[in-house]
């Protein structure tokens, strides 16, 4: 009987050819754990040198009637909720809002701003808003803020959205919003504005690490209104549409210097 040198000769090929795949698999694997390793070093010392001081928030960042940033439309009807309570909790902030989907592509909420704790008025603000997606990851949104107690310290918020994918486990938000009119804007100012990166790190399938850094300021004495703050929390997502969202404000630079803050976010898509 002849042997055949060429089909053994073609099974050692195949083999070495499997093993050299499998060695350049496991070297990007290994790679890729490694970054992963380093945005949560980078973000875990972001956090920590961010907790030395915390400053006043815009109020164009509590100026919509989503409980958190997102680029993403809910589909179903969806109930939104917070609690944001200062370092002393001498009062907390409840603002509470629904929306509904309208196509595959839009949303409108309406809510209610309410402050519960101080002296003075519980329901300061109605807020009532639209959002558009113009990509699966992107979206523009629209949001009114109107004086619960029919004064003229209204506002208005454009808001752009943006997530970015960036591996299997990793991705950031980008969020922006210009506020107009007297509850958004002081010392006769055009705009007040605000920009946010929240780049996140999935730990596990139902837990999210982010830390998100926010500049604000105005175009009207733009240092004395300027704030760079940090806003480490995680993500917890509880249903499709659904998620809890704890963060704490911790301050970077600038000159209205406040305490700290909490805030856990809740949307509940029904």
């Amino acid at each position: 009987m002849k042997k055949h040198p060429g089909l053994k000769t073609q099974v050692y090929g195949i083999l070495l050819t499997k093993l050299a795949e499998s060695v350049k698999a496991n070297e990007v694997s290994t790679k890729r754990s490694a970054r992963v390793g380093q945005w949560a070093i980078w973000l875990l010392a972001f956090c920590v040198i961010g907790g030395s001081q915390a400053l006043a928030l815009n109020p164009i960042h509590e100026s919509v009637y989503s409980a958190y940033p997102s680029s993403l439309s809910h589909g179903e009807p969806s109930l939104h909720l917070a609690a944001i309570i200062p370092e002393g909790g001498d009062w907390v902030e409840i603002p509470a809002a629904l929306s509904f989907g309208i196509g595959a592509s839009a949303e409108l909420g309406a809510g209610l701003k309410t402050i519960w704790g101080n002296d003075g008025d519980h329901i300061p603000y109605f807020v009532l808003g639209g959002q558009l997606a113009l990509t699966s990851r992107s979206s523009l949104g629209l949001h009114l803020l109107f004086d619960a107690n029919g004064g003229k310290n209204n506002g208005l918020t454009f808001t752009g959205d943006k997530r970015i994918g960036h591996g299997r486990k990793l991705y950031s938000e980008l969020h922006a919003r210009l506020g107009f009119m007297e509850a958004l804007v002081t010392d006769d100012a055009l705009m007040a504005f605000e920009g946010q990166w929240i780049p996140s790190l999935i730990l596990l399938p139902n837990v999210t690490l982010q830390c998100g850094v926010v500049a604000s300021s105005q175009t009207k004495h733009f240092n004395d209104f300027f704030a760079l703050d940090l806003e480490p929390g995680v993500r917890v997502p509880t249903g499709r549409e659904s998620a809890v969202v704890t963060t704490f404000t911790l301050g970077l630079a600038g000159e209205h210097r406040t305490d700290f803050r909490a805030k856990v976010a809740a949307v509940h898509a029904f």
